[in-house]
């Protein structure tokens, strides 16, 4: 087994990733891989060390695996100031394509966590896709994240500096009209404006589809489903016949500075998911 970086170019910048390839014996034959698409700002903070074992725990079971960092995320290229949702979708469908070409894969799927599970349905939309995509407590309201994760930013850094420059009711119009320091990443307002584009984007689709295996992930410390899980479960399931939730009992890991051991977490998941 083996981990190989690498650079995927995508319309003149580079995004950097990284490949854990299963042994020999295990791949050989039908060779099956996937895509982690990691959550975004703090959260991918946080969610660092998880989705690293949760790739080697993939390629222990003979998957290929391909990690890697969005437009100005991590060490891919670029300045956050000029990122946008839609970017990142582009990078993933650049990732997806690379990965799927030059492995030569006999089929790939998505794991979208967070931000990231957005970011890899509307990927799986775009290209159509019929295999599988498993997304790990979906944010399927953009802006409504952002707008939360910059509320909890302002009370942090009222508690630790008092009076501060950043905004403390965060509104459209501030957003709009000028860049944000977004707890040291630059928010622009052409990103924002990007979030709002996708804000709904959702809810416009009209199909109803066979094809997409769709697999909802709740994570949760009491064992019991929140009532946004279960409301984004069923927007999938009326829209996709092939839609399945599990409910995983364990800390909101993308929330914790330090988090706890992630075995817990890893073996719960591909036990009942993979």
């Amino acid at each position: 087994m083996k981990e190989q970086p690498l650079y995927i170019n995508n319309g003149g910048y580079n995004l950097f990733g990284m490949v854990y390839v299963p042994e020999e014996t295990l791949s050989n034959v039908n060779k099956k891989g996937y895509v982690i698409c990691l959550p975004v700002f703090e959260e991918r903070k946080s969610s660092q060390r998880l989705t690293v074992n949760l790739a080697k725990s993939l390629r222990s079971k003979g998957y290929f695996v391909l990690l890697f960092d969005y437009y100005a995320c991590g060490d891919s290229s670029g300045l956050l100031k000029d990122a946008s949702l839609s970017v990142w979708v582009n990078d993933t469908i650049a990732a997806y394509n690379f990965f799927y070409d030059n492995y030569k894969l006999d089929s790939l799927n998505l794991i979208g966590i967070r931000l990231g599970a957005f970011i890899a349905f509307k990927t799986a939309f775009i290209l159509s896709l019929k295999e599988r995509i498993i997304m790990i407590e979906p944010v399927i309201k953009p802006e409504k994240f952002i707008k939360t994760e910059l509320k909890s930013v302002v009370i942090k850094q009222l508690i630790t500096q008092g009076n501060n420059k950043l905004l403390k009711k965060p509104s459209m119009n501030h957003l709009l009209s000028k860049e944000i320091d977004f707890a040291g990443y630059e928010i622009s307002p052409n990103f924002y404006e990007d979030i709002l584009n996708n804000e709904n984007w959702l809810q416009t689709l009209n199909i109803v589809s066979n094809s997409l295996e769709v697999i909802l992930v709740n994570i949760t410390p009491t064992g019991k489903n929140s009532r946004n899980f279960l409301l984004s479960y069923e927007f999938f399931k009326n829209h996709f016949n092939n839609t399945q939730k599990f409910i995983i009992k364990y800390e909101k890991f993308w929330r914790k500075i330090y988090p706890r051991e992630s075995e817990t977490f890893i073996k719960q998941f591909t036990d009942l998911v993979i």
